[in-house]
């Protein structure tokens, strides 16, 4: 792995991550713009409408939704 910056640069020849996880770890988005639901259907495991009552969420979902069967 190369990281090239202005401050801290770095060069690692061999890395590991063990142990390796027992699972795939999820990926949760909490974003609220269309760009960020289509990420969330193409790519995510779950959206986190924080502060939104179910009310409030239900045009989201049903978004969601749409966005999910167009691909």
């Amino acid at each position: 792995m190369t990281f090239r910056s202005k401050y801290i640069p770095a060069e690692i020849t061999e890395m590991t991550m063990q142990p390796f996880p027992a699972r795939r770890i999820p990926i949760w988005f909490g974003a609220r713009s269309e760009v960020a639901y289509q990420h969330t259907v193409r790519i995510g495991d779950g959206w986190h409408g924080s502060q939104q009552t179910p009310e409030e969420a239900a045009p989201v979902i049903e978004g969601a939704g749409r966005i999910a069967a167009r691909i």
